[in-house]
């Protein structure tokens, strides 16, 4: 897996992608590499043109450009009509597989009625979607969806002929699923920051305590 999430880094991973390939390099195909983009769509041509064209995987999450604009705020650019539209028109050039991304969160995106919004736009298009349920993260409005709700969701969108694959979950029991860790890491450096009174700067304890030469132990 590769990403496409910023308009700075095409010619870096043409470059990349062609190094993958060749014998001289990793030697993998195409056919076994996926890219992953949140929508940077006028640069897929580009892959195209050049000649490198892996697997695709649009981050779609939402079934009208409504409530895409609320979960990706900062894509304003493109709307979900024009992700879908893009990704089928790869699919044309390429031949290669083409998945749209779609993380369920709880009472936002994942209802009936979501699914068959999302059916309608993409019956026929012989394109995936891999439905990923949101691992909660305490600092985020959102919430994991029920069991039945994700089932719902999944079975509504197959009845359209949609073809689906569902993430499995792992580690979210433990906080170290997909989204968690981060989390849990900012949270834990946070915590070991000890601040010096009086100056503009924070010092990690673990460095405090090499700088007393490590005799004392925390308490």
């Amino acid at each position: 897996m590769t990403y496409l999430n910023s308009e700075g880094n095409v010619d870096n991973l043409v470059k990349a992608l062609k190094i993958w390939k060749a014998a001289w390099g990793m030697g993998i195909g195409y056919h076994r590499i996926t890219l992953s983009s949140i929508g940077i769509l006028d640069k897929l041509q580009r892959l195209v043109d050049h000649g490198t064209t892996p697997n695709l995987a649009l981050s779609l999450h939402a079934p009208n450009a409504k409530i895409r604009l609320e979960i990706v705020p900062t894509m304003k650019k493109w709307k979900v009509t024009d992700i879908i539209k893009a990704g089928i028109e790869y699919r044309k050039a390429t031949a290669k597989e083409v998945t749209f991304e779609y993380v369920l969160l709880d009472g936002v995106n994942d209802d009936k009625k979501h699914a068959l919004e999302l059916g309608k736009k993409l019956k026929g298009t012989r394109c995936k979607v891999n439905v990923i349920p949101f691992n909660a993260v305490p600092e985020t409005p959102y919430r994991t969806p029920s069991t039945e709700r994700i089932d719902r969701f999944v079975a509504s969108l197959g009845a359209c002929g949609v073809p689906i694959m569902v993430r499995k979950r792992k580690g979210d029991a433990i906080s170290a699923a997909c989204g968690q860790l981060r989390a849990v890491v900012e949270k834990e450096r946070a915590e070991e920051t000890a601040v010096v009174v009086g100056q503009a700067i924070a010092i990690p304890k673990t460095a405090l305590r090499e700088a007393d030469g490590g005799a004392q132990e925390e308490e």
